[in-house]
């Protein structure tokens, strides 16, 4: 890769994005292939190639290879839209700079030579959601080979949280739908098999059965937030006592994680909320996971060495904004750098 094409998205990498995810159903395919592709997005692919442009040949690169990897783009994204926007203000920005043993995602220095390290923790789906809307979408796939236009929805024979079909599974299900599809039973009574019912709501214009989107609910609480930050804390705390630096701890979600800014300020502000995003399509009951009953409605309490917590809003990368902040009651040392928030 040459230093004229530093570009995440040429036509290139378009392509082989299209060609990896052209398979999967729009609702399966990831955020990657969205900013990728879709015309909506022109504006962030435009600042993502400005960014890059501006960049060390060698640091573009390395944003380049992680922003055509789908487990990595969303992290990256963020660490280039929390560098752009504390450079608005004038400030220098270093990407994964040695301090010590470590590389921080950033170190931001003012022009009057305060700095700043900044650790962007960039929720994704926890990876059994992932994997679990994986494995409900090769059920989906499966019925497809099913050559009846036919509309299926899925539901459980149980209120119990339900777990996608296995493979073996799968093919079981797959064969019980083409004996049922051929009978008339299919025109009023739904298929039990595998603990998962099957009814007919419609026609496709593939020519193909198609099962209605199943993709399991995402919850996030305290215990996700303070969690996060704290692992951040411990790894650099070290590092910013010796050097006596300031640490900022950057949030952001990807969509879909049921994470945002109105859940963190609750949290920051003692409650104990749960958010739950309520599944496409959802099989049997959400499960959100043990909830930690408290006995005050304190905030949480972190290291001196964290001396605040902001939110990360990328937009279209050239609207990104760093807001709320918070800082840390406790904090040895105050962001004295201005926040373009401010």
């Amino acid at each position: 890769m040459s230093t004229t094409d530093l570009s995440a998205f040429d036509d290139a990498a378009v392509a082989a994005i299209e060609k990896r995810f052209a398979m999967l159903a729009d609702y399966e395919r990831p955020i990657l292939w969205q900013h990728a592709t879709l015309p909506h997005f022109a504006p962030l692919r435009a600042w993502l190639h400005e960014e890059l442009s501006g960049l060390d040949p060698d640091i573009a690169r390395g944003f380049v290879s992680r922003l055509r990897d789908v487990d990595l783009y969303t992290q990256a994204l963020a660490e280039l839209a929390t560098g752009y926007i504390f450079r608005q203000p004038g400030c220098q920005v270093q990407f994964d700079p040695p301090l010590g043993r470590l590389t921080p995602d950033l170190l931001v220095t003012s022009a009057d030579g305060e700095c700043l390290v900044v650790e962007v923790w960039r929720r994704g789906l926890p990876r059994a959601t992932d994997t679990r809307n994986k494995q409900w979408a090769e059920l989906a796939r499966r019925i497809r080979r099913i050559s009846q236009p036919v509309a299926i929805a899925t539901g459980s024979t149980a209120h119990t949280v339900v777990e996608p079909p296995d493979a073996p599974a799968r093919q079981r299900i797959e064969q019980a739908l083409r004996a049922w599809l051929a009978s008339e039973a299919a025109d009023s009574t739904p298929l039990a098999v595998e603990g998962l019912t099957f009814r007919v709501v419609g026609t496709t214009t593939t020519g193909r059965a198609e099962m209605l989107p199943v993709q399991d609910g995402a919850t996030a609480d305290r215990k996700d937030v303070v969690e996060a930050i704290e692992r951040k804390v411990r790894r650099y705390r070290r590092t910013v006592e010796e050097m006596d630096l300031p640490l900022l701890v950057v949030i952001s979600a990807d969509p879909g994680t049921a994470l945002d800014a109105s859940l963190v300020t609750s949290i920051m502000a003692g409650n104990n909320p749960t958010s739950i995003r309520i599944p496409i399509n959802g099989v049997g009951a959400i499960d959100s996971g043990p909830i930690e009953l408290r006995m005050t409605n304190a905030p949480p309490v972190f290291d001196r060495a964290l001396s605040g917590v902001a939110w990360l809003e990328i937009n279209d990368g050239a609207h990104a904004e760093l807001h709320p902040y918070w800082a840390n009651p406790n904090a040895a040392r105050e962001v004295l750098l201005e926040r373009p928030s401010d």
